[in-house]
């Protein structure tokens, strides 16, 4: 069974409407994505550095609550990185992260010899690929010997963490050229390629060698293409808790998709039809505009999906 192994980020999200009073909920994009998959149905596992202290005991049971492998998932001395966020009226989520010395700035992603093989999925993203040496270490492992996985790339853009690391855009740039699927956002768009419309963003990624991109535009639903074919499906109407992990979300239906239908190599994914890329969004999209029913990342189930589709 195809593996779709994640690695980046794990932190604690202190989340509030009103200002006053912060719940918090275990986050971080590559973490959040690794539940999604679980949800999804999919052999998930997450390989990130994990904290030892309370905060991380607390993402460690969600992991296992979730089913995620964190066989791979090393320990570490360094706290947890803390996110706060703010919600507005409209439920746009405004973010400050505290990552000084932490478990995902200090990582060093490594796996044995085999874990990934012909026919897996790594993805990567988010503001683990921000402040080094971490950074530089996770998109050295992402690009180096993958045994064969395919790389899926979201960069999840923060530009308030961003600000006065230089070595983001270049770091970036190698992961974007590198990754066989992309999953961008029209906001992460606006910042790492300002002016280029997601349309002409698509085709020059692929003219460049991605096999899969995917363009998410909140509530408007989300496009994909191959060399083979294009798509566009519309978010369903939702009652908005907060749109945390939605891309997270879509991200891991989307890559457990993939695996069912045994478009994990190069050459099947590039070749995926408008058709098949029409059943990859729907059963994608619907999941992220659910799990923004909730405050928080909260992927929904498969069987709740489909419930809703029927």
């Amino acid at each position: 069974m195809t593996r779709i192994m994640f690695c980046g980020e794990a932190l604690i999200d202190f989340i509030t409407t009103d200002k006053k009073t912060y719940d918090a909920n275990p986050g971080g994009s590559p973490y959040s994505a690794s539940k999604a998959t679980a949800q999804a149905g999919g052999n998930a596992a997450f390989c990130g550095a994990i904290s030892t202290d309370i905060f991380g005991e607390q993402l460690m049971a969600d992991l296992a609550a979730y089913g995620v492998d964190t066989t791979h998932a090393p320990r570490s001395d360094d706290p947890t990185v803390l996110g706060f966020i703010q919600v507005s009226a409209d439920a746009h989520p405004a973010y400050a992260f505290f990552d000084r010395d932490s478990a995902v700035v200090n990582m060093a992603p490594s796996l044995p010899a085999g874990v990934l093989r012909d026919g897996d999925i790594l993805g990567v993203g988010s503001i683990s690929l921000i402040v080094s040496p971490g950074a530089d270490r996770i998109a050295d492992f992402a690009l180096g010997d993958r045994g064969g996985a395919l790389l899926a790339l979201d960069p999840n853009v923060r530009p308030g963490m961003i600000a006065g690391h230089d070595g983001w855009r270049p770091r970036m740039d190698r992961l974007v050229a590198g990754a066989d699927i992309l999953k961008i956002s029209v906001e992460d768009l606006e910042f790492y390629a300002p002016g280029v419309p997601p349309q002409d963003f698509i085709e020059a990624r692929l003219a460049a060698g991605t096999r899969l991109v995917l363009v998410t535009d909140g509530e408007n639903g989300a496009l994909a293409a191959t060399p083979q074919g294009w798509a566009a499906y519309p978010a369903p109407a939702v009652e908005l808790g907060d749109t945390v992990g939605a891309g997270d979300t879509l991200l891991g239906f989307a890559l457990t998709w993939l695996a069912e239908q045994g478009a994990t190599t190069a050459a099947t994914l590039a070749g995926l039809s408008t058709e098949a890329l029409e059943d990859m969004l729907r059963l994608s999209v619907t999941a992220a505009a659910l799990n923004c029913q909730v405050t928080g990342c909260n992927p929904p189930t498969r069987a709740e999906v489909e419930a809703y589709l029927t």
